[in-house]
């Protein structure tokens, strides 16, 4: 089995491109039905601008398919036995395997443990931990299988640490299963190793050019109902991998033309903000704005961006959003736990400030 690529014309936006081929793709005597559709789209506004355009080329005429991100396609293509274990629940278990792990365990992988009552320290590691369990887990591997990669590593001297993650990794686990719960990451690495993967619908995969390994394998046990656009010339099709995503050694040598005058030298981070409005200045209105991207380099540089686009009347969106920290309740919370833990006329000062204490 092997999964379908649709290659588009990159010249041209690649949702418009999309919504026409599934609108001709699924057109039965004037209806689109897509309800046994799933597409998968880099991130949320992807999604809703599709079904958008979707909405504007078929008409009310139209069943909309599933449309989910590559997070959250997994659960589609195996049945869960139990509740996952949900976040909070993950790093609590971690913690608590650290906190009651022997102390020869321990040693390997936290030479100096806090007190055990420091709770706020022990839940500090479990994130640790927790963190890279998920990160090998996308990567469809656990602690054991590093232990195994190590072995043909010369001079490979972490076999001790790791023999003590992949112990602590196993406890970790059974204090999940204890509470009835699946730990999320490993239910998907089952699910792969026992071929359970399975689905009765379509998968539609648009943009997706950077697939964990846990993903690409479970779609690889599908693949004869996948079709993967590719947003790019089909001459290119070398370039990309049988899942649609980059590799990225074929891009590694690929010369970038960029002309004399489509560099601008500037002086700060400021003069970027206002160099930047000029050039969208001069498009005179012929780009909307989900035709324009804004990349940088720096993240710090996006609120100079912003409040000088804003002074031009021109409203941005950025892609990462806000974080939770820089949210109304966490900074009334933080004001808070200063003033509990400092109690100084500053930290009172700041929390009589804040907004949402009038």
């Amino acid at each position: 089995m092997t999964i379908t690529r649709k290659f588009l014309d990159w010249t041209q936006p690649a949702l418009p491109a999309v919504v026409d081929h599934l609108v001709a793709d699924y057109d039965v005597l004037g209806v689109v039905d897509l309800q046994d559709v799933i597409v998968v789209v880099p991130g949320g506004r992807a999604g809703r601008r599709l079904l958008e355009l979707l909405g504007e080329r078929a008409g009310s005429t139209h069943h909309p398919p599933e449309v989910v991100t590559p997070e959250e396609l997994p659960e589609r293509l195996y049945l869960p036995e139990r509740r996952f274990a949900s976040d909070l629940v993950q790093n609590l278990a971690w913690a608590e395997t650290l906190r009651s792990a022997p102390g020869p365990l321990l040693s390997h992988v936290v030479p100096h443990p806090p007190p055990a009552d420091a709770f706020d320290q022990w839940l500090s590691l479990g994130e640790m931990l927790s963190s890279l369990h998920r990160e090998l887990a996308r990567d469809a591997l656990d602690f054991a299988d590093v232990i195994a990669a190590g072995a043909d590593v010369e001079g490979f001297a972490e076999h001790d640490r790791w023999e003590a993650l992949r112990e602590l990794q196993l406890r970790y686990l059974e204090s999940v299963d204890a509470l009835g719960l699946w730990d999320r990451q490993t239910a998907r690495l089952f699910a792969i190793r026992e071929r359970e993967c399975a689905t009765t619908k379509e998968i539609v995969l648009v943009g997706t050019a950077d697939l964990s390994a846990t993903l690409r394998a479970m779609l690889d046990q599908v693949a004869d109902r996948v079709t993967a656009f590719v947003h790019a010339p089909a001459k290119l099709a070398s370039r990309f991998d049988e899942h649609g995503c980059l590799r990225p050694d074929e891009w590694q040598e690929v010369p970038v033309p960029v002309e004399r005058e489509q560099v601008h030298v500037v002086e700060g981070p400021a003069e970027q903000a206002e160099q930047t409005a000029r050039i969208l200045a001069d498009y005179d209105g012929h780009l909307r704005a989900d035709e324009i991207a804004i990349g940088v380099p720096d993240e710090r540089l996006v609120p100079q961006l912003e409040r000088q686009l804003l002074e031009c009347g021109v409203t941005t969106r950025w892609v990462v959003g806000k974080t939770l920290r820089e949210t109304a309740p966490f900074k009334l919370l933080e004001a808070v736990a200063d003033q509990l833990h400092i109690g100084r006329f500053h930290t009172f000062a700041a929390l009589v400030r804040h907004p949402v204490t009038f």
